[in-house]
């Protein structure tokens, strides 16, 4: 799962900056949607997980369709992107995987997302006055 991430955020790094940008904060909408329901209990955080990765998958699926053919498309990247965090944290849920190797692929992806969004940006998507996730 690790290494499928960081493939896909390799590809997306050999992408226009813009673009680049536009993935992250495809990305981190969707970690931001998971982490405001953490109040809701873990039924609600594992529901909606699903229908996150559910849905990137059929993004996914929609780039293919389009012509995409690999991770070197930007909506089938960003879609890969969501579909791996989603899938990795509901394992995690589960207990299919580690807590370690989730926390392993979330950095992955924070790394790519404040490698391209300032902390201000990241602060908003996530509804934060300036103080960051951790």
């Amino acid at each position: 799962m690790r290494r499928e991430a960081i493939r896909t955020i390799g590809a997306a790094k050999k992408m226009p900056y813009d673009v680049q940008i536009s993935i992250a904060c495809n990305v981190l909408e969707m970690m931001s949607f998971i982490d405001n329901l953490k109040g809701q209990g873990r039924v609600a955080v594992s529901e909606a997980l699903q229908s996150v990765a559910r849905q990137a998958t059929e993004d996914r699926h929609m780039a293919l369709k389009r012509g995409a053919n690999s991770n070197a498309d930007p909506a089938w990247n960003a879609a890969a992107l969501v579909e791996s965090w989603a899938l990795a944290y509901l394992a995690q849920l589960q207990g299919r995987v580690s807590v370690k190797i989730f926390k392993s692929i979330d950095a992955v992806l924070w790394g790519f997302i404040s490698d391209n969004l300032p902390p201000e940006q990241i602060a908003k998507i996530l509804g934060l006055t300036g103080e960051r996730r951790k």
